[in-house]
């Protein structure tokens, strides 16, 4: 009796359960999420625990590849570094950056990772996370210094103006806004100075300084003061060497003057630049709240003889960066008996008709309302996947909901 025939059907099943292995299991086993869809991310380096020095410089390597993929971002803490929208003749993105570590940067474990979007900007593919540890810098033990033996009869310094104080930066150091749509630029080093223009996304400056902490550029723009303003680091790209760009002292913002018929302003407290800290790396999760009570969207503030003022807390995790705009929209809804809220009574008037940055996971946004109306608090927020969402909060100052609302 023939046995040909049943041999050829084993030897047929084999070859597809090899196949199989080859195309399902195979990619998930080279690295990195997506094997669904052909495409693979992996990391060759840093090693896993890499340990670094905060000011010092580390090299990231690897590769992106498949049909899907239309571009690579290198995250670190879940905010992307470099982007690469090229790949080679074979369809994969190799990738090999220097990236520096801030020298203000906190000891602690930090996230390397890679990711793959669509040509619609939606992830496809993820590397593993590499986690490396990060030593702080150790500042140097001040040696006091010697007593004087008279008054001093000088009086102090004037401060800095808007110079760099060491030499001139190569035009190899510059600044690309590749995330947002439009990133502001300001008068001086924080959110506290006048807003002189935008750079759009894809345009980029030469920087000519950084801030005292390290946090902000200082740029060539041509629309303000003596062709200089100021752009916030974590929302754009830096290429060249940071070491290398001079610190520019700046003297603090010129508060605004207070309306004639205002009540007295509220001490207005700088929004603070926004923070990558490990909670970014949890799952997503919001709570917040009005202190010292959380119902302003049912009972007025000034309520019963209480004060105009309140605060807006929040912790947030899982998240990359978060937003706060204040807005006094036209369309009262219907179930409050309010007037449409006029945002030059709103103190701070940082956020007033415009988002600024806040603190994550944990802040607070002290606020006094002067004029009577209705407005709406939103906080953006930029989840760590790169998802957003919104949290939008009622705020009657002055008038009531309608009856039996």
């Amino acid at each position: 009796m023939k046995r040909t025939p049943v041999l050829l059907l084993a030897a047929a099943a084999v070859l597809l359960i090899v196949a199989a292995v080859v195309y399902f299991v195979l990619p998930s086993l080279l690295g990195g999420s997506g094997a669904q869809n052909g495409a693979t991310a992996v990391l060759t380096a840093p090693a896993q625990q890499f340990q670094v020095t905060a000011g010092q410089a580390f090299r990231i390597e690897g590769e992106v590849k498949g049909s899907v993929v239309a571009k690579v971002q290198v995250l670190v803490n879940n905010q992307p570094i470099a982007v690469i929208d090229q790949a080679d003749e074979n369809g994969t993105f190799p990738l090999v950056i220097d990236y520096q570590i801030p020298p203000n940067a906190a000891g602690g474990s930090s996230v390397v990772q890679l990711k793959g979007f669509n040509a619609e900007d939606a992830m496809v593919v993820s590397s593993d996370p590499v986690f490396i540890q990060i030593a702080a810098l150790t500042p140097p033990t001040a040696t006091p210094a010697p007593e004087p033996t008279a008054a001093p009869t000088v009086p102090p310094p004037t401060p800095a103006a808007d110079a760099p104080t060491a030499a001139p930066i190569p035009e190899a150091a510059r600044i690309v806004n590749v995330e947002n749509d439009k990133v502001n630029v300001r008068s001086g080093p924080g959110t506290g100075y006048e807003l002189v223009g935008k750079v759009l996304k894809t345009e980029g400056a030469p920087v000519k300084g950084k801030s005292e902490d390290g946090t902000w550029w200082q740029i060539e723009y041509a629309d303000a003061k003596a062709g200089m303003a100021w752009i916030f680091g974590e929302l754009v790209q830096f290429t060249g060497d940071a070491a290398a760009v001079p610190i520019v002292k700046v003297a603090p913002p010129e508060a605004a003057p207070a309306e004639a018929t205002a009540a007295p302003a509220a001490t207005a407290t700088p929004v603070p630049a926004p923070t990558t800290a490990p909670a970014a790396l949890l799952p997503y999760s919001q709570a917040d709240s009005f202190a010292p009570r959380n119902d302003i969207g049912d009972v007025p503030l000034g309520h019963n003889g209480e004060g105009n003022s309140s605060k807006w807390t929040w912790t947030i995790n899982g998240a990359q960066r978060a937003e706060i705009e204040i807005t006094a929209p036209t369309g009262v809804p219907d179930v409050y008996d309010c007037p449409q809220g006029n945002l030059a009574g709103v103190q701070p008037n940082s956020a007033a008709g415009k988002r600024v940055p806040v603190n994550l996971p944990t802040g607070e946004f002290p606020f006094t309302l002067t004029e009577k109306g209705y407005y709406v608090f939103t906080m953006y927020v930029t989840k760590a996947d790169g998802g957003q969402t919104s949290i939008p909060r009622a705020v009657i100052f002055g008038c009531y909901k309608k009856p039996g609302r």
